[in-house]
């Protein structure tokens, strides 16, 4: 892949999947220059953008940056699960919850299955003080499959939440 985007020098696509690629190796310094790389050649690079807000939040970055690049994926893919998510979980750590509701929604939406979407939206639910709605999203969460991180969390938060 270093090979072809060698080649092709102004070429999105190969600096977002070698990027793909690196994230999955868990060289996240590496991923974020080469998704930099892939926005440097087109700042609408959504893909590109999306992953490297995602990035940016999980490492406690730079929430207004995140925001930027998250509301550029959007603009390309709006209707992208994975797209409303980051950008509801940034709205939600820069503490603007009920912001970031209707896009957590939509991701579940669109992919009722993915765990980690659904604990996004319980921790939300929660902080909008909707405990019934957060209980059941947190409760799906835990049968959806999450992360060791996440599923600790979701425990946590649920066995915070009021029994009525």
């Amino acid at each position: 892949f270093d090979q072809v985007a060698a080649r092709q020098r102004n070429a999105v696509a190969p600096e977002t999947l070698i990027g793909l690629l690196l994230e999955g190796q868990g060289k996240r310094e590496a991923a974020k220059a080469r998704y930099r790389r892939a926005l440097d050649i087109d700042p609408h690079a959504a893909v590109a953008a999306n992953n490297l807000a995602w990035i940016y939040v999980e490492e406690g970055g730079n929430l207004d940056l995140a925001l930027q690049l998250a509301q550029t994926a959007k603009a390309q893919l709006p209707n992208r699960p994975e797209v409303n998510d980051t950008l509801g979980w940034i709205y939600q750590k820069k503490g603007l919850s009920t912001t970031a509701l209707p896009f957590l929604q939509d991701a579940v939406q669109q992919a009722p299955s993915n765990g980690s979407y659904r604990y996004h939206l319980g921790v939300v639910y929660a902080a909008t003080s909707q405990a019934a709605q957060a209980k059941t999203a947190l409760t799906r969460a835990l049968t959806s499959g999450l992360s060791p991180a996440e599923e600790r969390d979701a425990k946590q938060l649920l066995a915070t939440l009021p029994t009525s």
